[in-house]
């Protein structure tokens, strides 16, 4: 599946300089420093990448199972399955997952970062050879096959600490920047364009997890980023006895509540004195004595 195909991949407008809308899980970490109870799943996903139809899925499909996530960088983005921040990892291949499962999700084209009015500007794509003598930023993702950078911290004194610092010096027309296109779009600014780079290797995404976390949660998510219906999801059943459980939990825990605030209450109402009787008013005549009904 290349990233034109795929629902989640992000394109480019005809100038290249793809301004979509963007979802919270583009720019927030979505974790909540103290979240209300621990997520039931966690998934990390890589810069750029947007799952937000397949967390929307998961949210529709199990309400009751709260999903976890945020955004990690590459540098980070497999070891957060080892130490154990998430259990789930969108990831950006290749990488280090000689202990993991991988199952591949989607490609996406390159495309190369310049300063707008820009030569590159004129043309609809970008081949290498229209990059031959023109200056190239460092890209610690490069994949192997795309253009080796020519300005590096060593020959042009450059030494840009993220992805952000390094789209601010091909803003200010010190280089040219090679990126998958959803880095593009996700720090998309008007004074930069776009334009596909052809030629080159496909970014590869790829959904990564522990060999040995077999848990039924992670085939549901399997389940839900490949399009498989609710009935199909291998881990549907034992997801839906774990919701079925909680909702059980949780009406238990409302009818012990109920109980407990009648029982406080009967404990607060005034009890009557044994053998106490309170005789009702008689009706008083005009000169103030009691008129007693009954016989006489």
């Amino acid at each position: 599946m290349t990233d034109a195909e795929h629902p989640e991949a992000p394109g480019l407008s005809d100038d290249g300089t793809d301004t979509p809308e963007r979802t919270a899980a583009d720019t927030l970490d979505v974790n909540d420093p103290e979240p209300a109870e621990p997520p039931a799943l966690t998934v990390a996903f890589a810069r750029g990448v947007v799952p937000t139809k397949w967390f929307r899925v998961w949210h529709e499909r199990y309400p009751r199972l709260r999903l976890g996530s945020f955004r990690t960088d590459s540098a980070e983005q497999v070891e957060v399955l080892r130490d154990g921040r998430a259990r789930l990892s969108i990831i950006r291949l290749p990488a280090d997952t000689h202990d993991l499962h991988v199952i591949p999700l989607y490609e996406e084209k390159a495309v190369v970062l310049a300063p707008r009015e820009h030569p590159v500007e004129a043309l609809a794509e970008v081949t290498v050879a229209d990059l031959v003598g023109l200056p190239l930023l460092p890209n610690p993702d490069a994949l192997a096959d795309w253009p080796a950078p020519t300005i590096t911290p060593h020959t042009g004194g450059y030494g840009p600490g993220t992805i952000e610092d390094t789209i601010e010096l091909v803003a200010a027309g010190l280089g040219l920047l090679v990126v998958p296109h959803s880095i593009a779009r996700l720090h998309s600014r008007k004074d930069v364009i776009a334009r596909p780079l052809v030629g080159v290797a496909d970014t590869r995404v790829g959904l990564a997890w522990r060999e040995e976390d077999d848990d039924p949660m992670i085939e549901d998510f399997i389940g839900v980023v490949r399009g498989r219906s609710a009935r199909s999801s291998r881990g549907n059943a034992e997801a839906e006895a774990r919701a079925a459980a909680e909702r059980a939990a949780a009406e238990r825990a409302a009818a012990e509540a109920q109980a407990a605030t009648q029982k406080k209450r009967a404990q607060q109402t005034p009890k009557k004195k044994p053998g106490t009787h309170v005789s009702p008013r008689q009706p008083r005549t005009s000169n103030g004595r009691s008129q007693k009904r009954g016989r006489r």
